[in-house]
């Protein structure tokens, strides 16, 4: 089974929000202390909900979840309609709203969550290994690889 760093999270928040910070490309996390949050549902998507909770732990606050929805799109148009600030995998910063600004976070730990894949290897599905090549270049990073101890699906 391989292991990769897939999701890596910037936080989102309306341009006003940063001040002069807007013209900074990353923040400290610990700068969200004290503000309102639109997160996941813990039902819904409990070790996206876990990530977002222990890297405000980490960063020394408890984030206040004021909002809660279940699409990336959804969040960001609630931050979007100033509702509170979130963080959201980097790959949505294309998402172009209005008075959304994305930043990634510094610090010694930055919020990543990693995906596990696996796969039967005598499976010759063309779409398999497609999929497989598209999720290694997604990130090269190989954060733990052990073949000898993957299971034979």
């Amino acid at each position: 089974m391989d292991l990769r760093r897939l999701a890596q999270f910037v936080a989102v928040a309306q341009t006003w929000h940063f001040g002069r910070a807007a013209e900074r490309l990353s923040m400290a996390l610990s700068g969200f202390a004290g503000e309102a949050f639109i997160s996941f549902p813990r039902q819904i998507a409990p070790r996206l909900h876990d990530a977002i909770i222990g890297a405000c732990g980490a960063a020394g606050f408890s984030p206040r979840i004021v909002q809660e929805a279940i699409q990336m799109q959804t969040i960001i148009a609630l931050v979007s309609a100033g509702l509170g600030v979130a963080l959201v995998p980097e790959s949505l910063m294309s998402l172009r709203w209005p008075g959304v600004v994305y930043r990634k976070l510094r610090g010694k730990r930055s919020m990543a969550l990693e995906l596990g894949l696996a796969w039967r290897r005598d499976n010759p599905s063309a779409a398999l290994q497609r999929f497989v090549a598209l999720a290694a270049q997604s990130q090269p990073r190989r954060v733990f690889q052990s073949h000898a101890d993957s299971p034979q699906l």
